[in-house]
């Protein structure tokens, strides 16, 4: 199985550098890379599209879609990490959103700690976990596509690495050195019950 995970398109939250919310909507310019990038898939036989729930990443799957001529599916499991909605709207580095996200990124380590409703690192294992499991249980012959989120996507390369024993300290590592682009396309294989990673964040098609 081979499997193209590209994240959305520029959404008008990324354009303002703020912390994003489910129906934050793709700006012009990214409205504009998911058509770019959906002319990539003319050429590479994509069998099923699954989406992350969220807007930006929707109308992203949706643009490639009807462009391919293929139904997209909505799986929740693709979503971005739900961070404090108490920072939603404001910049990273605004104080209160940057204490707020030191401390939770200061107890990740503790699976029993949260600071209100965001997902922990603990939740976001979990539930990239449960989507490689869900994938894996698909037909093997096919080539699918998945869009989703930055973080989302980082975490789900992570599990395809260490699966239950990715740690917070491992994963801080790989947020940092491992770096995505609006519409950028990273390919992986599925077989013999392993994965492989063959292309990180493509970005060819920016020009």
């Amino acid at each position: 199985m081979r499997v193209y995970i590209v994240r959305h398109g520029e959404s008008e939250a990324n354009a303002k550098g703020i912390y994003q919310h489910r129906d934050v909507k793709l700006s012009e310019t990214g409205v504009k890379q998911a058509h770019t990038v959906a002319q990539r898939f003319l050429h590479i036989p994509i069998n099923s599209i699954y989406s992350s729930s969220f807007e930006r990443a929707k109308k992203t799957a949706d643009i490639i879609g009807n462009t391919i001529h293929k139904p997209v599916e909505l799986l929740p499991l693709l979503t971005e990490i739900k961070r404090p909605t108490v920072i939603e709207g404001k910049k990273p580095g605004e104080p209160e959103a940057r204490s707020i996200m030191r401390l939770i990124k200061s107890m990740w380590h503790d699976p029993l700690w949260r600071h209100s409703d965001e997902e922990t690192f603990f939740d976001v294992r979990t539930r990239a976990m449960q989507l490689l499991d869900h994938i894996q249980k698909m037909n093997h012959a096919e080539q699918i596509l998945l869009v989703s989120h930055g973080t989302f996507i980082r975490m789900l390369i992570c599990v395809m690495i260490y699966g239950e024993s990715l740690t917070p300290g491992k994963f801080k590592k790989y947020l940092r050195f491992l770096q995505t682009t609006n519409t950028g396309i990273t390919v992986c294989d599925f077989d013999h019950h392993k994965w492989r990673l063959l292309t990180w964040n493509d970005q060819a098609h920016l020009g």
